[in-house]
């Protein structure tokens, strides 16, 4: 690990979670300020915490940990842009899984029908069978 990984790993955190001190760090992480701080001591990062902690409050794990950049939307239009994208795709899935749950009741009709008949002509043959005895 970088000597400054860590360091920096931290900061983000702090900047995503609108945080000042490493100890509120270490309470988001689970972990204590002496814990923290012996990882920047040994220079080993917390990934089980900090994977946990991305998880759980919906961040992004590959900015945090430095693998890309923090997207940028302060483009207003851009973001009524992807909105408006999102709004269109839910609205193509909802429509979609309107004509499935359709054609679904359609198939269990049938089914039923099929049953039916199956279990009437069981009755008439079961019927017809002579019994010995």
């Amino acid at each position: 690990m970088k000597k400054n990984e860590l360091n920096q790993i931290i900061a983000r955190i702090k900047q995503e979670f609108k945080i000042a001190q490493d100890q509120e760090v270490a309470k988001l992480l689970g972990i204590s300020r002496a814990s923290l701080a012996n990882h920047k001591t040994r220079k080993t990062i917390p990934h089980k915490e900090i994977i946990s902690l991305c998880r759980k409050n919906g961040k992004d794990l590959d900015y945090i940990l430095g693998s890309k950049k923090k997207a940028n939307i302060t483009n207003p239009e851009k973001k009524e842009k992807d909105e408006l994208y999102y709004q269109e795709k839910c609205e193509i899935y909802k429509e979609e899984i309107m004509q499935l749950l359709r054609e679904n009741s359609q198939l269990k009709t049938q089914l039923l029908n099929q049953q039916e008949l199956v279990g009437t002509a069981s009755k008439k043959a079961g019927n017809g069978k002579k019994k010995i005895g």
